[in-house]
């Protein structure tokens, strides 16, 4: 008899396989209810999770399974549900990578709950049209997020497992990282850690991030997302690794200040108390540095030393504030050249940049002129303090920068000898040293907009600018006093000093130009071909030749209140789909069950809808027929072609009524 049933099984299974595999995958609700399914077969009792609210349209929805804890943690503020989100689409093209966890999973015994998770619409289809993700809308509809944790899963095309600890401007609590590379670590799994565990990337929004882990970060859930490589063998048992070692011990905490270093075999762990202990210890040394004057042992020159250094004293407020004001300047000439050439970006900065250069060094030059060729110890001293002040701006700003700055003010501390011009200029480039982890990662891992954060800067964004790029401008400041001192040695005149100091900055100007337009060429190719990036979604979307929607509408008056019933035909293969009421002079909607969104400064009010729609969809709604109302009807249909679709728009208007309404 047991044979008979398992070779039942069988010939079932080569017969779904064979259906689903000559119609392909299926979508809307027949996903929902074929992940529903599957995960009622090994035991787990399926949920349904509304997309929208209100039941008039036939909605796809997320699916859910909760398995209770074998005995709950009781210690406080601890979280005590883990999220393993993922997505329908890839429980159902991976079959048996989720057959052997779902299968092992039914043998766990944990201190918390765990939620699987699996979400409707989180594929990207058209950046244009609004569409609503399920793990986004499952985050929102979390009542407690202080008792949930969550894991974003997704598969890659590469080889290897990817960490990524942040999302949405947040980053994700040190134990959740920590716990998911010890579960790399045991399994042997080799993994990338994005953004090389300089945190403060996805703070500041530098580099790209999971947009389904973002969902749980932005509302204060505690969330990492996995990458898993496409054979997937490998990753299950650090997939299982990870959920059966989990525990709800030490969640109560949430650090985000911390560095992950990767040295090749392990990972180097900087949390926030030690990351606060050194930033301590730097401040005291900077600050007895400082006192120092850094010229103490030359006792011969100490008084002229001091007279030049209070001669300084302006400087290095007036420079952040003339490359302040110059890189808010120059946005607009930016500006306008991008309207006019069609420059990007990233081409915009660096002539924002440039055009800072450009007027600091008129500023210093008119110094020189006015106070003429100080002592090399002040020009030292003053870049020493810019490197100082840097420290403690930017520990404001996110206190794991610390390092970063710190090793700039060592650099330049160590520089403090240097006299020779070659050594200078030498010194110039080598400050960049420390900035070129972060430059890596933003070329392996930076969002395709990120220079536009800083191309299209409010006054105080530019004013940070201003400060990180303080001390080359200073270093800069002691290269052109040098030149100008080697000079005047040289007895050259008034006129034969302003030509070279011209020729010297558009030298200047052209050299780093022509390195910074190099690395431009160099990034846009690992832009465009890097492996370590995520795939960028494309899609190909022609206007339709015919329109394929039709709608009717129909009115009923109740005591003064106008009920109006909305029907829109779209037909078969629609993927997205928008309903959007324009109000004369008034929003048209006064109430609906159907969920919808109202925005009062355009008089719209537009109704949510999630991918892969029915074929008829029904809005009942109350109406406010004192004004017209313009209906506009988009949606996208399957042209046959991978990622290829057309748009099909329908808008018709429905007139003001005085009283009363269509029977």
């Amino acid at each position: 008899m047991k044979t008979k049933r398992l070779a039942l099984c069988f010939f079932i299974g080569i017969f779904a396989a064979a259906v689903f595999g000559a119609e392909g995958m299926p979508i809307g609700r027949e996903l929902c209810r074929e992940t529903a399914s599957f995960l009622s077969s090994f035991g787990f009792k399926a949920q349904s999770a509304p997309l929208v609210s209100g039941g008039q349209n036939d909605f796809p929805y997320n699916v859910y399974a909760r398995i209770p804890a074998s005995e709950k943690s009781t210690a406080p503020n601890e979280r005590t549900s883990l999220i393993l989100a993922f997505t329908m689409e890839d429980a159902y093209v991976r079959r048996n990578f989720f057959t052997s966890f779902l299968r092992r999973l039914k043998e766990l015994k944990n201190d918390c709950d765990i939620i699987l998770l699996f979400s409707y619409g989180d594929e990207p289809i058209d950046r244009s049209m609004a569409q609503i993700r399920g793990t986004d809308v499952f985050a929102k509809n979390i009542e407690t997020p202080d008792d949930y944790t969550a894991v974003c899963f997704n598969f890659n095309t590469g080889e290897k497992a990817a960490i990524e600890p942040g999302g949405g401007g947040t980053i994700s609590p040190d134990w959740l990282v920590l716990r998911l590379i010890r579960a790399c670590d045991e399994n042997n799994e080799t993994y990338a850690l994005r953004g090389g565990g300089f945190n403060s990337l996805f703070r500041l929004s530098l580099i790209e991030s999971d947009e389904r882990s973002s969902f749980f970060l932005t509302r204060e859930i505690p969330c990492a997302a996995f990458s898993i490589p496409s054979d997937g063998e490998s990753a299950a048992a650090v997939l299982t690794s990870f959920v059966f070692s989990y525990t709800a011990a030490g969640t109560e905490s949430w650090d985000t200040h911390y560095l992950l270093i990767p040295t090749g075999t392990s990972i180097a762990y900087f949390g926030e108390r030690f990351i606060v202990l050194c930033f301590m210890g730097i401040a005291f040394v900077s600050l007895f540095i400082l006192c120092e004057f850094s010229f103490i042992a030359d006792k011969k020159n100490r008084k002229n030393i001091r007279r030049d250094v209070v001669h300084l004293w302006y400087i290095i407020p007036l420079t952040a504030l003339i490359a302040s004001l110059s890189f808010q300047a120059s946005q607009i000439f930016t500006h306008f050249l991008s309207n006019v050439f069609g420059i990007g970006t990233l081409v915009q900065f660096i002539l924002k940049v440039a055009a800072a250069f450009i007027i600091v060094t008129i500023l210093y030059l008119f110094q020189i002129r006015r106070q003429g060729i100080l002592k090399k110890q002040a020009y030292a001293y003053v870049l020493t303090l810019a490197s100082v002040v840097n420290i403690f701006i930017f520990a404001a700003v996110d206190i794991s920068l610390f390092f970063l700055f710190t090793m700039e003010y060592v650099v330049t501390y160590l520089s403090r000898p240097f006299k020779r011009t070659g050594s200078l200029i030498a010194l110039f480039f080598l400050m960049g040293i420390p900035f070129l982890p972060y430059v890596v990662q933003i070329i392996n891992f930076g969002r395709a907009n990120a220079f536009r954060t800083v191309a299209y800067s409010p006054f105080p964004i530019n004013v940070l600018l201003a400060f990180l790029f303080l001390p080359f401008l200073i270093q800069w400041f002691r290269i052109i006093a040098r030149m100008n001192e080697r000079w005047q040695n040289t007895s050259l005149t008034v006129v034969g000093m302003r030509i070279r100091n011209a020729v010297l900055s558009l030298t200047a100007i052209a050299i780093i130009t022509t390195l910074i337009f190099t690395a431009i060429t160099y990034i846009s190719d690992r832009f465009d071909t890097g492996d370590e990036r995520r795939f960028t979604f494309r899609s190909d979307i022609r206007e339709a030749d015919e329109n394929r929607i039709s709608c009717s509408v129909s009115d009923r008056t109740f005591f003064g209140d106008t009920s109006r019933r909305l029907v829109v035909r779209l037909g078969k293969n629609a993927v997205l789909c928008s309903v959007t009421l324009e109000g004369e002079s008034k929003n048209p909607v006064l109430y609906s069950d159907s969920e919808y969104v109202s925005d009062t400064g355009t008089n719209t009010d537009t109704f949510a809808i999630p991918p892969y729609p029915p074929e008829t969809l029904v809005f009942v709604y109350t109406a406010d027929t004192s004004a017209s109302t313009t209906v506009k009807v988009s949606a996208l249909y399957e042209a046959g072609e991978k990622n290829t679709y057309v748009k099909s728009t329908y808008t018709f208007d429905i007139p003001s009524q005085k009283s009363g309404g269509f029977s």
